[in-house]
């Protein structure tokens, strides 16, 4: 399963404003803004859409830009990316526990060894595979701890800047993509009752739920014209 999703990971593209078009006419409420880093064709940036230096074009639902998968994680294959988190590092836990009788056999020399496979090589599977458990699986409690708070990568420090500017003016600001933490779970996998949560048990292609230009708020978010755009890394 984990294989499945790092390869969906991989060859689904993120989505940008140019591919992945709005659905329906844009309504004045949802208001996109324009990217001046992009190609005049194409520079509507909607909202929770960000600009990567390394693509050179804007991402919908912009979470980071990922040199494992030699792309951006955004609004098209952000599902698959957490679940690989999920389903890696489970899978080399599940390889560190089934091999440890294997490796206090590799490490003891009072015992004798009749396999095929040298010591070293088992010792030094289970060390990688217990290395790999421990940093993909604290990347994929990050991750599911973003999806659960309603906020991407770049988000979630954005929102802890809106946080200080709020407090300073003596307001109180809330994500306004927080909905919950299993409400988010829902929208993140768009789940259905059709589609319920056995779908994320399965290697099965699902699409995002919003199409990347419009997004369900509360109140208690920054006003519009006080946001932080991408300009402001220039």
């Amino acid at each position: 399963m984990f294989l499945w999703t790092y390869y969906q990971a991989v060859t689904t593209p993120p989505g940008t404003p140019s591919t992945s078009p709005p659905s329906s006419p844009i309504s004045l409420n949802d208001a996109p803004r324009r990217c001046r880093k992009c190609p005049e064709t194409a520079n509507l940036k909607p909202a929770r859409a960000h600009h990567c230096r390394i693509c050179g074009t804007c991402i919908l639902k912009y979470d980071h830009h990922c040199p494992w998968l030699s792309s951006c994680v955004g609004l098209h294959n952000e599902r698959y990316f957490l679940l690989f988190l999920l389903y890696f590092p489970t899978a080399c836990l599940v390889y560190c526990v089934s091999g440890w009788s294997a490796l206090m056999d590799a490490i003891s020399y009072t015992k004798s060894w009749d396999h095929l496979t040298p010591r070293f090589a088992v010792l030094l599977s289970w060390v990688l595979a217990a290395a790999m458990a421990l940093c993909a699986g604290v990347m994929g409690v990050w991750q599911f701890a973003l999806v659960w708070g309603g906020q991407t990568t770049v988000e979630s420090y954005d929102n802890e800047y809106y946080t200080k500017v709020m407090r300073a003016r003596g307001e109180v600001y809330r994500n306004p993509y927080d909905f919950g933490g299993v409400e988010n779970l829902r929208d993140f996998f768009n789940l259905t009752p059709e589609r319920g949560w056995s779908s994320i048990l399965v290697p099965r292609r699902v699409g995002p739920k919003s199409d990347g230009w419009r997004w369900r708020k509360r109140e208690g978010g920054m006003a519009f014209e006080d946001e932080m755009t991408d300009e402001e890394d220039d």
